[in-house]
């Protein structure tokens, strides 16, 4: 279908195709009525609606068989996305494709932030019902203009995309987009150390982190050797127990970074420096120089524990050991005087407290 092609052919062929059109306010950006995910809108109701001024927007998710968007919303994240996605159908203003349409059964909405909560880059995907939807052609953006299929609608070149593998790469290019922006502005040694030390301790691969820094990494700014040399000179270290650098951690290099590394990539935990690492240093070592600029240790997951042990108690039933206890109750219960005598009686080897077993 050509550039050429009038609103009610475009609205057509998305019926015809199986994608579901909604009617989209031009100015909000998002539908107009309620329960739109629920309403099959008569293509003739949406003609006017359109000649009226208004947008269209597609329906993600099975509704529209399974197809969903990924909304690119900064100029890196547009910059780089060839580097990470699939070619596919686009869709844009002004000739930047922002819009890159994926067909992806079960893939659900994402959001990928920077630090300082800009919105990077959305996956408009629906797996639960809930309604997603992207505005095509032929609506018209308030300050931009037109948007256009790029090269034309042409459903046939609509790539299909497993939902693990579209998020993945969209985790990937958040993530290089992250890096990117919040470059330190005195340099990038120590911040390609620490990012390498980060994300490997947290599982990444090489060849991930590779492609992640290469799509990144600014020409201009000085390099440790190189972006490959890096990584292998910091698996090195953290094979070896030692840490990546005795420089500042990524923390102190690009405040929040680390944290919204960890969403991109689908790591929640990553952020806790209190979990440890099978990659980590020893406990150990933990002298002053050693200040684990990746996030201090990193994560160990729960099937990586072994069996659960039987609980331990100090008091039977009430205080476990190696847990912190709360004792709460209405003021002048003598509270503080009955843990108190707990306190006795386990230091004491006691037999009981207020008729409970001491351990």
């Amino acid at each position: 279908m050509d550039a050429k092609s009038t609103p009610n052919r475009l609205l057509t062929a998305y019926d015809e195709f199986g994608w579901k059109p909604v009617k989209v306010s031009r100015e909000l950006k998002k539908p107009v009525y309620d329960d739109w995910q629920k309403i099959t809108v008569p293509r003739e109701d949406l003609r006017r609606h359109v000649e009226g001024g208004g947008n269209v927007g597609i329906q993600a998710g099975q509704v529209s068989d399974w197809i969903c968007a990924a909304d690119l919303d900064s100029e890196e994240a547009v910059r780089m996305a060839p580097k990470f996605l699939p070619e596919t159908l686009k869709s844009g203003k002004q000739g930047i494709p922002t819009h890159w349409i994926y067909r992806s059964p079960g893939a659900g909405y994402r959001q990928f932030r920077d630090v300082d909560r800009t919105m990077l880059l959305e996956l408009k995907a629906s797996e639960n019902g809930a309604g997603h939807q992207f505005v095509v052609e032929p609506s018209t953006h308030p300050e931009k203009g037109p948007y256009r299929w790029m090269p034309a609608f042409n459903p046939a070149l609509v790539a299909e995309v497993s939902k693990e593998d579209l998020t993945s790469r969209l985790g990937h290019l958040a993530a290089a987009v992250l890096i990117a922006r919040n470059f330190p502005p005195d340099g990038g040694h120590d911040y390609a150390n620490s990012l390498c030390g980060y994300l490997l301790r947290n599982g990444t691969p090489c060849e991930d982190l590779e492609v992640i820094l290469e799509a990144c990494w600014p020409a201009d700014k000085v390099r440790h050797h190189n972006v490959a040399g890096a990584i292998s000179d910091a698996e090195a270290k953290i094979k070896r127990g030692e840490p990546v650098t005795r420089g500042r951690t990524l923390e102190e290099l690009a405040p929040g970074l680390p944290k919204a590394l960890a969403k991109a990539l689908g790591e929640p935990n990553w952020g806790d420096k209190r979990l440890l690492s099978s990659l980590s240093p020893p406990l150990g070592n933990t002298d002053d120089d050693d200040n684990n600029e990746d996030g201090d240790f990193g994560v160990v997951r729960f099937k990586n524990l072994g069996k659960r042990k039987p609980r331990e108690y100090l008091v039977k039933d009430v205080c476990p050991k190696g847990y912190p206890v709360v004792v709460f109750g209405a003021g002048g219960v003598a509270k503080s005087l009955g843990v108190l005598r707990a306190g006795i009686a386990i230091a004491g080897n006691g037999d009981e407290w207020l008729g409970l077993k001491v351990m």
